[in-house]
């Protein structure tokens, strides 16, 4: 699916956020664990840039794009996004067109607060960006202390070759996040965890808590292992989030339901079993707190 590099609503911008992730984080979708972006790297970054960006032209160039930016907050949940955009003109001997979705893995605390200063943001310089490592092998080969602030994963259909997101300006797309969060916002508040994460981002918080560990060797199906019994029939938990349900099976519930877990696995990661409000079905474990 070709993604909307046009600006467009905040939930919109998440839902392509969420899709974008997914192909990242996917062996299926990346054609192999050994191309998806590490999980260690996910698991320990402090934030996200995610967005689709469209050059082309005829010896005059342009880019423009758009998406979101969300932050790891300090208690591991993620914070409500901010809507970005990207534009830039440029010269020279080329001639073509492409599509790129990036994934810009925030590293440092520092990379998350040049996000949250509003105004633009232009990657390399003192903030510099590198391409981020891929696959199993990275986690080994990755020295303590020696990680950049900033990693770019990126995807590109198109005829032009290596497309870069260094030295790009990113913008603060205020207008968007005044519109859907109704009022003027600013970055800064999104970002610290000040304003409450919508329930109209729930896809990519969904893509978001469901990282690349949690599949296995490369197989694939829907998302993590299928649950296993749990010892204890009686265990309840609540719900710390809401959860429409995406498909049949699945188990909605509204943050701060109470859910009887019929069956769990050691790992909250995982999907579990369980009833709320005269339902059952499955439901991320990521997204309740045991009793």
């Amino acid at each position: 699916m070709v993604n909307n590099p046009i600006p467009t609503d905040l939930p919109s911008e998440s839902r392509k956020a969420a899709r974008i992730l997914q192909a990242f984080i996917d062996p299926a979708t990346a054609k192999g664990v050994d191309n998806v972006i590490p999980p260690n790297i996910l698991a320990n970054c402090k934030g996200l840039a995610i967005l689709t960006v469209i050059k082309a032209g005829f010896v005059w160039s342009g880019r423009a794009g758009s998406g979101l930016v969300v932050a790891r907050l300090a208690d591991g949940t993620w914070s409500a996004p901010s809507c970005i955009g990207t534009a830039s003109v440029g010269f020279g001997g080329q001639i073509g067109a492409e599509m790129t979705d990036f994934v810009i893995v925030l590293n440092s605390t520092s990379a998350v607060k040049a996000f949250s200063l509003g105004g633009n943001v232009t990657l390399g310089g003192n903030l510099s960006v590198a391409a981020g490592p891929y696959g199993r092998n990275a986690e080994g080969n990755i020295a303590v202390g020696h990680v950049a602030p900033i990693y770019s994963y990126s995807k590109t259909s198109g005829l032009f070759v290596g497309v870069s997101i260094e030295g790009s300006a990113i913008i603060e797309r205020k207008d968007a996040n005044a519109k859907f969060y109704g009022r003027k916002v600013s970055a800064k508040e999104l970002l610290s965890g000040t304003v409450p994460p919508p329930r109209e981002a729930d896809s990519l918080y969904r893509a978001l808590n469901l990282r690349a560990d949690n599949y296995r060797s490369g197989s694939v199906n829907r998302g993590p292992p299928p649950p296993v019994p749990s010892r204890s029939k009686g265990t309840y938990a609540v719900a710390m989030f809401d959860f429409d349900g995406e498909q049949a099976g699945d188990l909605p519930f509204r943050k701060g339901d109470l859910i009887r877990v019929t069956k769990q696995s050691e790992n909250q990661n995982d999907w579990w079993e369980g009833e709320c409000n005269q339902q059952t079905g499955s439901f991320p474990a990521n997204y309740v707190k045991l009793n």
